[in-house]
Parts: structure tokens; C-alpha cells; sequence
């Protein structure tokens, strides 16, 4: 018995020993994302993993002979290295040939990837460029990261400037939510939404425009970001209009909006009668009543001489 119950122990350590390191593996495995990194022909150069929502600042920047890095690509798009990491990602090195003369500094300026350089004496001034010009935005100046460069100043090393630029518009996205389908429009930053034509969804109730918090959308205030409202709806309630012609023509079953009115009520024909109204339990059925429930309406005849 002693025998077995060591056994015993010695199953259940080791399962729990597996369960463990299955458990940090899945772990690892779900916070860690891939780098590859390759060369501007695609050949690898290098491919490392690092931590979820971590950025490329402290990534090896692979030397290239007379050039000098300028910048990570991916996708023929330039990537900020202080932006966080939440896939797997290919990147390319981008570099600029380095100048023969030791005595300058290189300035690149970066206009969303268009590359272009300054070569600047050792102890003057960069010579600030013309503003770039981006069709719909609003040029903010030449940064470093997140920092403003200042053009009085005198570098002192090599430096790669970013050009920055702010939307002249706002996008509003309009999501029906089952709805027509879904649109944008655009508008001026600090102004005013008005609000659309209100949506239509067969069977629903349109109620109101929500935020991507679920509050209701207030057009009173102004629009200061890119915003995505969507639709709410609530199910429409319907009630059944029975006609008994009372031995005249068929007359179909007409289903309405619960609280609505009969705007058009049929007339029903019977050989020999004229028919007068219709009745509901024994009285006269006038057509501006809201109907609520389930009815059924009797056709009332006079009978011809």
C-alpha cells in the first residue's frame, strides 16, 4: 500500500509539473510577438521575439558599410520605434549613404517616408526647409519622437527630423446597425453635426444615434475627433385587423403598427345589400381610433328593395 500511495504522489507531482509548464509556454506563447527583420532584396538578417506592447527603441539596428540608419519600414511605410508591438511584423532598415566630409552633420528629413537630407557644417545651424504641403492637413513642424525641433539650436550629431501634420477634417462614420448599411461624411473640427435622415430598418423603430460607449450621441455639441455612431433600433409591435364581410367578398387580414389607425378602411360588396360601416363588438367602427390589440371587424349591410 506504502508502494503505491509513493507512486500515487509521484504521477500526480509530474501532471502537475506538465499542467505547469504547459500553462507558462501558452502564456509566453500568447504575450510575445515576432520581429523579422530583412534587407531591401527580402533575405532575412535577422528575427527576434519580444513582449507584447513593447516598441523597436532598443532593437539592433543591423550596420550597413557607408550608410547610416534612418528608419524602420514596413509595408513601404515608415514605423515610429516608440510605437507599441501588438502583432507579428516584417521590417525593413532604411539608410541613407553617409557623406565622405566628417566635418557635417547628416540631417534627414522624413515627409511620411519621402526621404531627403541636409548636410550641415559642424557647429551651425540647421537651414530650416520649406513646409511641406499634404493635400487636407495642417503641417505641425519637424520632430524628434514626440518633441518639437527647435531650428536655433545646433546639433550635435546626426538626426533624423519627422515631418508631422494634423487633419483638417473629421470623419464621422455612420454605422446602421443592420440597417441601409453604413456611410461617412466629413467636417470641419469644432463644428457642429447635423444630424442625418433618420435611418429605416423593416420591422424596428429607429431611437437613437450612439456612441462607441453606448451613450446617446448629443448634435448640440462640437466635434472635436473622428467619431463612429451607430443606430439603435427597438422591434416594432404589430396587431391584427380581421374582416368578416359577413358573407360578402373575402377581404384579407391586414397587420399594423400597434397604436396606429386604419387610414383606409375596405369596402366589402354582397349581392342584394348595400353596404353601411363596419362594426366592432356591436358598434360602429370609427377609422381614427389607435388600434392596440388583436381585432375584428364586421361588415354592417342594408338590404336593397
Amino acid at each position: 500500500m506504502k508502494k503505491n500511495k509513493k507512486i500515487m504522489i509521484i504521477i500526480s507531482s509530474l501532471m502537475l509539473i506538465v499542467i505547469l509548464i504547459t500553462t507558462i509556454i501558452f502564456i509566453n506563447n500568447n504575450h510575445h510577438y515576432k520581429v523579422r527583420i530583412v534587407s531591401s532584396d527580402g533575405s532575412l538578417l535577422q528575427e527576434l521575439t519580444i513582449k507584447k506592447g513593447d516598441n523597436l527603441e532598443n532593437v539592433a539596428i543591423p550596420e550597413k558599410e557607408g550608410y547610416i540608419f534612418v528608419s524602420w519600414v514596413k509595408d513601404g511605410t515608415y514605423i515610429n520605434e516608440t510605437d507599441p508591438i501588438y502583432e507579428n511584423i516584417t521590417i525593413t532598415p532604411k539608410y541613407t549613404e553617409t557623406p565622405e566630409v566628417i566635418d557635417y552633420h547628416v540631417i534627414t528629413f522624413n515627409i511620411d517616408g519621402e526621404i531627403k537630407t541636409q548636410n550641415v557644417k559642424v557647429g551651425e545651424k540647421i537651414e530650416r526647409p520649406k513646409d511641406p504641403k499634404k493635400d487636407r492637413y495642417t503641417f505641425l513642424g519637424w520632430y524628434i519622437g514626440d518633441e518639437l525641433y527647435n531650428f536655433d539650436t545646433i546639433p550635435d550629431k546626426d538626426l533624423v527630423l519627422i515631418a508631422k501634420f494634423k487633419k483638417d477634417y473629421l470623419t464621422i462614420t455612420y454605422d446602421l446597425n443592420g440597417g441601409s448599411g453604413t456611410f461617412k461624411e466629413e467636417i470641419e473640427e469644432n463644428s457642429y453635426l447635423k444630424e442625418p435622415a433618420t435611418p429605416t430598418k423593416f420591422g424596428y423603430h429607429f431611437v437613437r444615434w450612439t456612441t462607441k460607449d453606448d451613450k446617446e450621441f448629443d448634435f448640440s455639441k462640437k466635434i472635436t475627433e473622428d467619431i463612429t455612431l451607430k443606430a439603435q433600433w427597438a422591434p416594432i409591435d404589430y396587431v391584427k385587423v380581421t374582416f368578416n364581410s359577413m358573407g360578402g367578398n373575402q377581404i384579407n387580414v391586414k397587420m399594423i403598427e400597434s397604436g396606429t389607425t386604419l387610414e383606409d378602411l375596405p369596402i366589402p360588396t354582397k349581392e342584394g345589400y348595400t353596404f353601411k360601416y363596419w362594426s366592432l363588438s356591436g358598434e360602429k367602427f370609427e377609422k381614427n381610433i389607435p388600434i392596440t390589440k388583436d381585432i375584428i371587424l364586421e361588415a354592417i349591410y342594408e338590404k336593397n328593395n
